[in-house]
């Protein structure tokens, strides 16, 4: 099903990926960074984040003052723990539903592919974790067409993290 939506309303991909290109471990993240965390919160709170089934689990619990959407093949899906907002079985759904922007599509790599391959999203906030720790999700490629329009290192945390921005062309 495709659904009608104006042209500049995309996701902003919100990940974090190690210097081997990883990004999960047995549904985790296979790392601890307190500066990624909040770094992660400032740019998500107030705002929605989407995501698929198995990252909404991952979380815990739900994340204060964040409206959560989760896509999954099964609309009925409920988390016998917590509750999403809402559940949507396209992608593009999701950016239909909610109008205010930003719309952070926070992973998994299944649903960020999707993204890409749909061409549905026009900024990623890239987190490098300068870490070596071995996963079983590796970062989905990007597509070609950003460019890199931010970064900052910060090399007074353990590990040492780089912030990139990168806007579709």
């Amino acid at each position: 099903m495709s659904f009608l939506m104006h042209p500049d309303h995309k996701f902003e991909v919100v990940i974090a990926v190690n210097l081997k290109k990883v990004i999960g471990k047995t549904n985790r993240l296979p790392w601890k960074s307190p500066e990624d965390l909040a770094h992660f919160k400032a740019l998500t709170n107030g705002h929605t984040i989407v995501m698929g089934r198995k990252t909404f689990e991952s979380l815990g619990r739900r994340l204060p003052n964040r409206y959560h959407v989760v896509v999954s093949h099964n609309e009925a899906y409920r988390h016998w723990a917590y509750q999403p907002d809402l559940v949507v079985c396209d992608i593009e759904e999701a950016l239909n539903l909610r109008k205010k922007e930003p719309v952070f599509l926070i992973g998994g790599a299944q649903v960020i592919n999707e993204a890409f391959s749909k061409d549905l999203v026009r900024k990623i906030h890239l987190t490098t974790v300068f870490d070596l720790t071995e996963g079983d999700v590796v970062l989905p490629t990007v597509p070609e067409g950003f460019k890199l329009i931010q970064s900052t290192d910060r090399t007074d945390c353990i590990p040492e993290l780089r912030f990139q921005v990168f806007t579709k062309q």
